[in-house]
């Protein structure tokens, strides 16, 4: 493995990794919209963020349940729409 990912390979990583563009921002605490805009941004990914996805693929402990993120913002979602409904 390269030290920096290349467009490319942010798409293969998240498929090597079983993560969506979704998943992936929430494991990096960052938008979906960070995500996008990485991937088009011809300079690449910015340095600690190539550095953390190396971590998340040698270390696999270090990730989160994904499904637990998606049930927990899901809820969110649901219960922020419920306010704003009345």
């Amino acid at each position: 493995m390269t030290d920096t990912f290349t467009l490319f390979d942010l798409d293969e990583f998240c498929r090597r990794n079983s993560y969506t563009h979704d998943t992936l921002a929430s494991e990096l605490h960052v938008s979906r919209a960070t995500v996008f805009n990485w991937k088009k941004d011809p300079r690449g990914l910015p340095r600690v963020v190539s550095l953390a996805l190396a971590a998340l693929e040698a270390n696999p402990e270090l990730r989160t349940s994904h499904k637990q993120l998606d049930s927990r913002q899901k809820a969110y979602r649901r219960d922020s729409y419920q306010v704003l409904k009345g």
